[in-house]
């Protein structure tokens, strides 16, 4: 579901009643800018470091099927453009428990790079042992993407069903992560974006 010009209680609705959403534009260009420039720091800083698939002791670096550079954002962070992310996700998370009382307690995030030539092969975002992650976030901060760039996020919605999201600066997309496979498609210039999960207690994802 696409809901242009919307607010978090809008973006909530649409969530709770089809499991995703789209929301081209939520975040403005100057805090994408300056969310961008501030990856870019840790890039340089050497912050970044290759992502892993699996969980715990079945962690591996398979760039082949995973090729991100990925940093963790702080929740307490004193960079500006990171607090005015954070509270803008913090208060999607209340308006998502209104409408499903889930019990999301947190949002857990971190920065994404692929380098040009790299993707992420179709997975769930849920952990079988660990199901604490519910619903996944995307925020996109390139600047002047055009068609051909690659890097789009493929959104399985059904059987024989899909959805293809650009990764444009502002976009927000919002989905169950037990529920909807999906894939990064090879990227032909650098993609940057903010990957997150909302999570609930380990006790509630296990009753």
């Amino acid at each position: 579901m696409t809901v242009p010009e919307v607010s978090l209680s809008d973006v909530a609705d649409a969530v709770a009643a089809v499991g995703y959403c789209v929301v081209p534009a939520l975040v403005g260009p100057e805090v994408c800018a300056a969310m961008r420039a501030r990856g870019a720091q840790l890039r340089d800083a050497g912050a970044l470091s290759s992502a892993a698939i699996g969980a715990a002791d079945e962690r591996h670096i398979r760039a082949d099927i995973r090729g991100d550079l990925t940093a963790w954002m702080r929740p307490h962070t004193e960079d500006a453009a990171e607090r005015a992310w954070l509270e803008q996700i913090e208060g999607l998370r209340v308006e998502i428990n209104r409408r499903t009382f889930e019990g999301l307690f947190e949002w857990e995030g971190h920065w994404a790079l692929y380098p040009p030539g790299r993707g992420y092969a179709r997975h769930l975002d849920v952990f079988r042992a660990h199901p604490m992650r519910l619903y996944s976030t995307v925020l996109y901060l390139n600047d002047a993407w055009q068609e051909g760039d690659g890097g789009e996020l493929r959104l399985e919605l059904g059987p024989d069903q899909a959805r293809t999201v650009p990764p444009t600066a502002g976009t927000l997309v919002v989905f169950r992560s037990d529920r909807f496979y999906h894939e990064v498609l090879p990227t032909r210039v650098e993609r940057w974006s903010v990957t997150g999960w909302y999570r609930r207690r380990g006790e509630l994802a296990a009753a």
